[in-house]
């Protein structure tokens, strides 16, 4: 395991705002999507002894790359074997999995799953909360499902008990980034980008090596995709930059 140099503890928590065994909750609708965009934040709040808690709507049984190696039957519980694994190489608390199914969060019942999401927060009394925005990041449809219900179910929590962050796409982002995610079929509609962020964290090397592991532990995705899109590297710099804008 990869150790974090513990400078980065003292910074995190002032970026933050935060304390030792504060919360920050993570949720997301599928395995892999908050390891990608908020990995190098997970690490570097869990190494500061936060906790951090994930919770992930779906199983991702839609996200077929390679039948071969990781067929649909069995992906669900392969994914969700991936995001145990980099939760624990980030760091963060073993995941929440809510159980609903991939590619169809809009057909389901919104009262009850911000219900739940609310109770959630009540339980963990998290003092950050981070989701995508509206337009889910990548235009997904779950992922815009997702932060609507995160976002009524924290209006019902309570904005005195801490803050909402979404996920937010930069000018950079789109110009560098966002090709590729085209190339590779993972991008459904081009964000709307910020340039207005609450924070624009530049990730320490040891942290993005940390990063790139929780990634490589999404075998069934991160494989696929790192062939399609042109290899580590391009990886490397998409990951170092994490980007965030304050929530509704």
């Amino acid at each position: 395991m990869l150790t974090v140099d513990t400078t980065t503890h003292s910074y995190i928590l002032s970026l933050l705002g935060l304390n030792a065994g504060d919360c920050i909750m993570v949720i997301g609708a599928h395995p892999d999507d908050m390891d990608y965009a908020t990995g190098g934040l997970q690490a570097m709040a869990a190494a500061a002894g936060l906790i951090v808690i994930n919770v992930v709507a779906t199983c991702g049984e839609d996200g077929v790359l390679d039948e071969t190696r990781w067929p649909k039957s069995s992906l669900p519980k392969t994914r969700c074997a991936e995001q145990d694994a980099a939760a624990y190489i980030l760091g963060a608390a073993r995941p929440i999995y809510l159980g609903y199914a991939d590619g169809r969060l809009a057909g389901y019942n919104a009262k009850r799953a911000i219900k739940r999401l609310r109770d959630l927060m009540n339980f963990h009394a998290p003092k950050l909360v981070i989701t995508y925005g509206p337009d889910g990041l990548t235009g997904h449809e779950d992922h815009q499902v997702i932060s609507d219900w995160v976002t009524r179910a924290f209006r019902l929590y309570g904005t005195d008990h801490g803050e909402l962050w979404y996920i937010a796409a930069t000018p950079e982002w789109r110009e560098v980034i966002q090709p590729h995610l085209e190339k590779a079929n993972a991008i459904y509609r081009a964000p709307e980008v910020y340039s207005d962020l609450v924070l624009d964290l530049d990730l320490p090397e040891s942290i993005l090596q940390l990063k790139l592991l929780a990634v490589a532990a999404h075998a069934s995705q991160s494989q696929p995709l790192d062939r399609t899109i042109g290899g580590l590297e391009l990886l490397e710099a998409w990951f170092k930059r994490e980007t965030y804008r304050l929530g509704a």
